[in-house]
């Protein structure tokens, strides 16, 4: 004879279903972050508009301008955590 396990015939809401674990809270930015933000988007554009008020449209300067600018774009989102998770591990790797 074929032993048939005993199935629950509870109704599926009241099973435990697996909870994943919370996310961690988002830290504030640091100081200094804003400032080299800011900083890279006001010398960006300075770049361009003195690139083109000096009269010679400089192609490199251009671009230089645009990067300093998408790096503001960038910084924002997952890059900054980034870098900060590696200056922390850096700083933990230090201090061992």
């Amino acid at each position: 004879m074929r032993y048939i396990p005993h199935v629950s015939q509870e109704p599926q809401a009241k099973r435990s279903r697996y909870t994943p674990p919370s996310s961690r809270k988002a830290l504030p930015s640091p100081r200094w972050y804003v400032g080299i933000v800011l900083g890279c988007f006001v010398v960006g554009v300075a770049i361009i508009i003195g690139n083109y008020v000096s009269g010679d449209a400089n192609n490199l300067l251009l671009i230089i301008g645009l990067i300093l600018i998408a790096v503001t774009i960038l910084l924002p989102g997952g890059v900054a955590r980034v870098l900060i998770d590696l200056r922390d591990r850096l700083l933990r790797r230090g201090a061992a």
